[in-house]
């Protein structure tokens, strides 16, 4: 069977629900990004998060996904390199939406392990 985009479900998730009530709710911004100058509310939030997500989902191998589209259990994760930003929130919830696990990553990465030390974690 060959799942579109526009047939794809959102997975029952305590957290996208939330998210969806209080778009539908509150009109505050709740993300000012000074860095991009970016400033959201739920509901713009939300619409990035569902345009994310259909690309997301578009540039993915459909063999990654079930019949409902959400992401298959057997390999649910996917990684997340971003600069700190308004990207993190957007693709961190579009991601949930296709019902991975969030696995984010850093710059520190890039270090060689061999030079990895305490000093290089920064809290």
């Amino acid at each position: 069977m060959t799942v579109s985009y526009q047939n794809t479900l959102f997975p029952d998730d305590e957290i996208l629900r939330l998210l969806f009530k209080a778009a539908r709710s509150s009109k505050r911004d709740i993300i000012v990004d000074f860095l991009s100058g970016i400033t959201a509310d739920y509901t713009q939030l939300l619409a990035d998060v569902i345009k994310t997500r259909q690309r997301v989902w578009t540039n993915a191998k459909r063999s990654t996904f079930d019949d409902r589209g959400l992401i298959l259990p057997e390999s649910p994760y996917v990684f997340l390199l971003a600069t700190s930003s308004y990207l993190v929130p957007v693709a961190s919830f579009a991601i949930l939406s296709i019902g991975a696990a969030i696995c984010p990553m850093c710059k520190l990465l890039q270090l060689d392990p061999t030079q990895f030390t305490t000093e290089n974690i920064l809290i």
